[in-house]
């Protein structure tokens, strides 16, 4: 543990986008739950021979939820920031 301690403070450094980005993981999936919800709804709707012109709106609303998921993922992969990884990169080797 003692090893891993000044890594661990490097990356304190960037706690601000570090909490964003874990923030981010859980909204992308319920972006995710969002839209199988939405489809399943929409299915049951169909098979219980519901008109088809609810589908429109269905597929407006999927389209939405996949742009709010987009950029949630987007954001989620790194949460400290593609402009701080050459400096966690330089921060590992001078370590090293």
């Amino acid at each position: 543990m003692k090893l891993l301690w000044p890594f661990f403070l490097r990356f304190l450094r960037h706690r601000r986008q570090l909490i964003a980005g874990f923030l981010c993981i859980p909204l992308a999936q319920l972006g995710d739950i969002a839209i199988t919800i939405v489809i399943g709804n929409a299915l049951d709707a169909l098979r219980q021979g519901s008109d088809t012109d609810f589908l429109s709106g269905v597929f407006a609303i999927v389209l939405g939820l996949s742009l709010f998921k987009g950029v949630f993922r987007y954001l989620q992969p790194d949460g400290i920031g593609r402009d701080a990884q050459p400096r966690r990169i330089k921060d590992v080797w001078n370590a090293a």
